[in-house]
């Protein structure tokens, strides 16, 4: 059977990165919308049966009454498909949450902080979710596992973490587990040990840079010779050998990046030239600016903001390039203190950067 498995969507979030561009940030919580939009059209064209969320489906301090009730809405035009859903630290399952006030569709199970234990054909379902904004969970210390099932766990949480505040899960506690569903850290984990985080479903902020998506996955037994054994026919005595099979992806659903270009503008003459070198496309950006300003910065600045609306900060790290021989032959303090200066960087030619630095800050 296949699944997907997402996490930390946060609908509805403030976009602290995008507090310099109201419209940029208002556009990706619509975004936002529409990629879980898309989560449920692959679904059903994929013949998806489980769909698991590993937590901060929303964010609880902010979402709006529209965004649950279009929650829903997804929800129930799939109403075959099994919907897991273990609340995290931005949507615990506390008294006035949503999972709480809402009613939800007959397909979605929302665990508590509590384990829960839930069957589906052939697999045996454990979630365990946030009833609070911090949580420091045993749960899974003493967890007994029927190794003849496929046994599945998702949560939310912090692996071999030491916050005790976010649900840190020691490695041994979930290792015996067929597949572990995690949310919380927004960057993707998908190897081979099957304790798997999808990342965020979109990316929030410049401290989450890459592609964004889900794991596309499925389950299923094989027989001796590597032959798929439908679930109907498991009990069939003439099998007498049978392994579990556990297979997933990654899938990229968001088509914007965070990125943060770092250029150093020393050898451009022109603003165009730099402009060139950018290359601004449709991700989201932080621009910063390096080495010696050659062209007019506050002019730079202004162009470059008027190419690509999606820029949202520059960072202007720029140094002027002082005549140090020329300023060291005035009659003053300031010709005094770069002759040292001078004097310095013969002995220590590799601090020629830092010494640049130090000079505009006190020259300007």
């Amino acid at each position: 059977m296949k699944f997907i498995h997402i996490a930390d969507c946060h609908l509805d979030m403030p976009y602290v990165a995008l507090n310099n561009n109201k419209d940029l940030s208002k556009k990706r919580k619509l975004e936002q919308k529409y990629i879980l939009k898309k989560v449920i059209t692959y679904i059903k064209e994929s013949n998806v049966e489980l769909l698991f969320i590993s937590g901060d489906l929303f964010e609880q301090s902010t979402v709006q009454i529209d965004t649950i009730n279009y929650i829903i809405s997804l929800f129930r035009e799939i109403p075959n498909v099994k919907i897991y859903i273990t609340p995290g630290n931005h949507d615990p399952l506390i008294k006035n949450s949503p999972y709480n006030t809402f009613e939800f569709p007959d397909n979605v199970f929302i665990f508590s902080n509590e384990l829960g234990i839930d069957k589906y054909k052939e697999l045996t379902i454990y979630g365990l979710g946030f009833n609070n904004y911090e949580m420091n969970s045993l749960e899974l210390s003493t967890v007994n596992l029927n190794k003849e099932e496929i046994n599945v766990l998702i949560t939310h949480g912090t692996l071999n973490g030491n916050s005790k505040k976010y649900h840190d899960i020691p490695e041994k506690w979930i290792s015996n587990f067929d597949y572990v569903a995690l949310g919380h850290i927004h960057q993707k984990k998908i190897d081979s040990t099957k304790i798997i985080y999808p990342g965020s479903l979109i990316a929030t902020g410049f401290d989450e840079p890459g592609t964004h998506g889900m794991v596309v996955g499925e389950i299923y037994y094989e027989d001796e010779n590597k032959k798929r054994i439908p679930f109907a026919a498991l009990n069939n005595p003439n099998i007498e050998k049978k392994s579990k099979v556990v297979k997933y992806k990654f899938v990229k659903m968001d088509d914007t990046e965070f990125e943060t270009i770092d250029i150093d503008i020393s050898e451009y003459y022109s603003i165009n030239e730099i402009i060139d070198a950018l290359n601004l496309e449709n991700n989201i950006y932080k621009i910063i600016l390096n080495g010696i300003k050659n062209v007019s910065i506050d002019t730079l600045i202004e162009t470059i903001k008027i190419s690509n609306s999606n820029v949202c900060q520059i960072i202007d790290n720029t140094i002027e390039d002082f005549d140090l021989e020329k300023i060291s032959k005035q009659n003053n303090l300031k010709g005094v203190f770069t002759k040292k200066i001078l004097k310095y960087l013969e002995k220590n030619p590799d601090k020629k950067d830092i010494v640049k630095k130090a000079i505009n800050y006190i020259y300007n």
